[in-house]
């Protein structure tokens, strides 16, 4: 059924990062995205967010925000379910509105362990040894910003300074075939859940054949940032975790069909906490087993736009996003 909507209205937002974001991709020192309003002729009210990070394969901020102008001149209605696949953010973000629109109230509540996102290089150790003894059992750590040998012998410390932790390492595509060989080779044996997207995306043939050799599972991010990277994917097969940010990548359906067809580790772009409800909703629906890796809160700067806390547990229900949208006027 399709729910009628009789408004549409989209507010930007604008964060800082508390410290740059440093990957192998790049810096990130400000996120930008967009909060939208659907209105259906009962007075219900639904919000979703729509929160383009290009270097997954989402849309740039521009082309969001030139579709979300688009639909709001043209009222909302017409075009409104034509979201082009070239455009998976808004596809999620305006998909995710519709569904609670639809249901009129929120799934019921669940409770997640979620990873902490460690800063790179020699930070994470401090960091560390402080959000395990919060109670956070996994962590993310990124690879691929120095040297091998420099992160290896860091790798070491902070797995005896973090003891008993799960560690995903990710390497955002940053590293060549023999690097990503050794990195695997070393890490046999340490308390490692896998080794993320070590080559880019164009490197698959050789993705597939370091998943085979090795012991330490091999997990795709990038190389499946959208629906449409999984349908091109999809015929060979993969077999291993696939990290999925559903902010960017696709509808709420494309997600929960990825769910039935790969192991999910759902994953994070710095969404405010209308995002974060959204996942959080669709997690509890389809029962993703691993860890989430949402525990990205603390990154940004105080402003209001994020409520669900910073612990080692998140619970889906209880956040209003009105709330979000009324501070973004």
């Amino acid at each position: 059924m399709v729910a009628e909507i009789i408004e549409f209205q989209f507010r930007r937002y604008e964060r800082k990062f508390r410290k740059p974001l440093r990957t192998a991709r790049g810096k990130h020192e400000v996120r930008i995205g967009f909060v939208a309003r659907l209105a259906g002729p009962d007075g219900t009210e639904a919000f979703g967010e729509i929160a383009p990070w290009p270097e997954m394969g989402s849309e740039s901020v521009a082309e969001a925000e030139a579709f979300l102008t688009s639909v709001a001149k043209s009222g909302g209605i017409p075009g409104f379910f034509a979201i082009p696949s070239t455009l998976p953010a808004c596809r999620w973000g305006l998909s995710s509105a519709l569904e609670s629109l639809r249901r009129k109230r929120p799934l019921p509540s669940k409770t997640f362990p979620v990873a902490a996102l460690l800063p790179a290089g020699a930070e994470a150790l401090q960091r560390g040894v402080e959000l395990r003894e919060t109670g956070f059992q996994v962590f993310k750590w990124k690879i691929g910003l120095a040297d091998a040998r420099t992160e290896q012998n860091l790798f070491r410390v902070l797995c005896r300074a973090v003891p008993d932790a799960v560690f995903r390492l990710d390497a955002n595509g940053g590293l060549d075939n023999e690097s990503a060989r050794e990195w695997l080779s070393f890490l046999e044996g340490m308390p490692v859940a896998f080794l993320e997207q070590p080559l880019a995306p164009a490197h698959m043939k050789e993705l597939r054949a370091l998943a085979a050799e090795s012991s330490v599972p091999v997990a795709l991010d990038e190389s499946v940032g959208t629906w449409r990277d999984w349908e091109n994917l999809r015929p060979a097969g993969w077999s291993g975790p696939v990290v999925v940010k559903p902010s960017v990548f696709g509808s709420v359906d494309e997600v929960r069909r990825l769910a039935r067809e790969a192991r999910v580790v759902v994953s994070s772009v710095f969404e405010t906490s209308v995002g974060v409800e959204a996942i959080l909703q669709l997690a509890g629906e389809v029962n993703v087993s691993e860890t989430l890796g949402l525990g990205t809160g603390e990154w940004m700067e105080e402003d209001g736009l994020y409520l669900h806390g910073s612990g080692p547990l998140l619970r889906g229900g209880w956040v209003s996003p009105g709330e979000i949208w009324a501070r973004l006027a």
